[in-house]
Parts: C-alpha cells; sequence; structure tokens
C-alpha cells in the first residue's frame, strides 16, 4: 500500500511482499519545498524505511547536495482502472483519475532516502515490491 496516509494492520506476509505505508507530512496546507522530508516510507510494525524529499514546483530541480549521489528524480504518472498509478511499480497515488481524459504526467522532482539496507544504495529511486520486499525482509531478519 502506497500512497496517502494509511494506516491499518499488515501482516508478515504482506510485509514481505514490500507493502509499504506513507506518513504525509505535510498535508494538504504546505508546500513542500524539498528542504524537510514531505513522507515517511514504512511498514507498519513500524518500520522506517526511510524518507521522501519532495521539490513543491513540478520544473523545480532538486538541490544537489550530495552530487551524483543524490538522484533527484520524477516518476510518470498514468491512470489505470480509474487509479493513478506509478508507471513500472505499480504504485497507487491519492485521487482517482478519468482514463477517458487522462493525460500521462510526471511527478514533482523527489529524492528518496532509505534507512535501512535498500537495493540500489541510500538514496535509490526503486519503488518496486521487489525493492521494498527485500529491505524489509532484511529488517525482520535482523529483529529475530
Amino acid at each position: 500500500m502506497v500512497g496517502g496516509s494509511r494506516r491499518g494492520h499488515v501482516d508478515d506476509e504482506a510485509l514481505a511482499a514490500g507493502a509499504v505505508e506513507v506518513e504525509d507530512l505535510v498535508g494538504e496546507r504546505q508546500r513542500a519545498d524539498g528542504r524537510t522530508p514531505e513522507h515517511l516510507l514504512a511498514v507498519a510494525r513500524p518500520i522506517l524505511l526511510g524518507a521522501m524529499y519532495i521539490m513543491g514546483d513540478d520544473q523545480q530541480n532538486g538541490p544537489q547536495l550530495g552530487g551524483g549521489l543524490t538522484r533527484w528524480h520524477s516518476h510518470l504518472v498514468t491512470c489505470v482502472n480509474g487509479n493513478q498509478i506509478i508507471a513500472g511499480f505499480g504504485v497507487q497515488l491519492r485521487g482517482g483519475c478519468n482514463p477517458a481524459t487522462w493525460q500521462d504526467k510526471y511527478t514533482a522532482q523527489m529524492l528518496h532516502v532509505w534507512v535501512v539496507p535498500y537495493p540500489g544504495g541510500v538514496f535509490s529511486d526503486d519503488l518496486s515490491a521487489a525493492a521494498t520486499s527485500s529491505a524489509v525482509r532484511a529488517v525482520l531478519a535482523e529483529q529475530h
């Protein structure tokens, strides 16, 4: 589960499959500015996986604080069965869409900072279930 502030029970099977919850730290009233994290990426144990920084303007590039290591990027958003989906990762975003009128678009620039061992490294842009489930399995293995 990714997108929005969704809380609830996620069992071990869902955790191992990469079920991720996104905690929105900004809310609707504040503007994302890329200087403070807007979202925490976690699983329901709770296990904090990382934070996501987002630039407020669709055209604004993120600050290259870490040079080539900090990969600010955007993701393509498509409309699938009335849901906004991050293409290639199957991540569902908040809000619906009308497939008849939808035009694909890119998200604002973002930077992921993972605080657990994560495939692709601490700034990886991989949101796939395989990557998140790998990170979750590693964290769960350390806890046992």
